[in-house]
């Protein structure tokens, strides 16, 4: 605890000793950093043409002049510009950075093209491509959303239908343990055979990536409910159709929650390496669909573990 109370202290002490007469010292550093990135981008010739140098040396000026006026205005900016001051020597190592990484690529060569790339030369890819990347990004958000929320419904209907129905858990469990923990990525020659096109395809193999976690977690959720809340429903007059839609579904939704964030980070292990479905959806390939990162889609194992319900199940048809 005291170890803390000292860390917060000296927090403070740095925040106050990073101004100067009302003069936010490492601003003024920062807007000098910005400002001979500025300088350096459009004065010193670069070695191989990377195009966008002016744009690039705007922006870098843009940021100078911002930092410079914050450097005077900051005491005027209360919490907020406590925080600016906070990150203050970010700000300069940023605009030293930008500063270094141009002297290496584009004006002197060490590190040299195609491995490397200076600031100016990815700004002129999304300032050239910039169309191609927005349509990209559309395509891509029409896959996810599409595969990742029919995955959700179709999990979420079948983990009720597991946890509620002992009959129906007798059948699906099985089925479960037998594909559940099968990689998604291994039915990819099977979606694309039996599916018309490589989109619906990718849909099929990335809802089942979300869905069969939903759907085993869902289950559990509706197996773990309190018995008593059916009785008291029971007895107060409550059909099935209530039984399902006010108890059990609502008493699930923790279990659901977790397992649509748990699918959003990590829907599969393997050689007990997190696999993050972002990464793997948003993946730029040059084949496909018409286009977009979400043309063809390399999906993530769904690896899960496959909890038996049993007796827990409830038949209450």
């Amino acid at each position: 605890m005291s170890d803390a109370i000292q860390a917060l202290g000296s927090g403070g002490v740095q925040a106050r000793s990073a101004t100067f007469g009302g003069v936010w010292k490492f601003g003024l550093y920062a807007a000098a950093a910005w400002a001979a990135t500025a300088v350096v981008t459009v004065a010193l010739p670069d070695v191989v043409p990377w195009g966008s140098a002016d744009l690039f040396a705007i922006l870098t000026a843009v940021g100078a002049a911002i930092f410079a006026v914050l450097a005077f205005s900051v005491g005027l900016l209360g919490r907020v510009g406590r925080t600016l001051v906070y990150y203050g020597p970010w700000s300069l190592a940023l605009g030293l950075w930008f500063l270094i990484w141009e002297f290496t690529t584009a004006k002197f060569g060490w590190l040299p093209k195609p491995f490397f790339s200076p600031p100016h030369g990815l700004l002129n890819v999304y300032v050239v491509d910039g169309p191609r990347l927005l349509v990209c990004i559309l395509y891509t958000l029409r896959l996810w959303s599409l595969s990742f929320f029919s995955g959700i419904a179709v999990g979420f209907a079948l983990g009720v239908a597991l946890g509620w129905s002992a009959r129906f858990n007798y059948w699906g469990i099985p089925i479960l343990k037998l594909i559940g923990p099968v990689p998604a990525t291994d039915w990819i020659r099977d979606a694309f055979y039996f599916f018309p096109t490589t989109f619906d395809a990718s849909i099929f193999i990335v809802a089942l990536s979300a869905g069969i976690p939903v759907a085993i977690l869902t289950a559990s959720g509706v197996a773990s409910v309190n018995r008593a809340y059916y009785d008291v429903a029971r007895t107060l007059g409550a059909d099935i159709r209530f039984l399902v839609l006010k108890i059990a579904i609502p008493a699930s939704l923790p279990h659901v929650f977790s397992a649509c964030s748990w699918v959003l980070r990590c829907v599969g292990r393997r050689r007990d390496a997190r696999r993050q479905i972002w990464p793997w959806l948003v993946h730029p390939v040059s084949a496909g669909e018409a286009a977009g990162a979400g043309a063809r889609v390399r999906a993530v194992p769904a690896t899960t573990r496959i909890v038996d319900l049993g007796a827990s199940s409830l038949e209450l048809v």
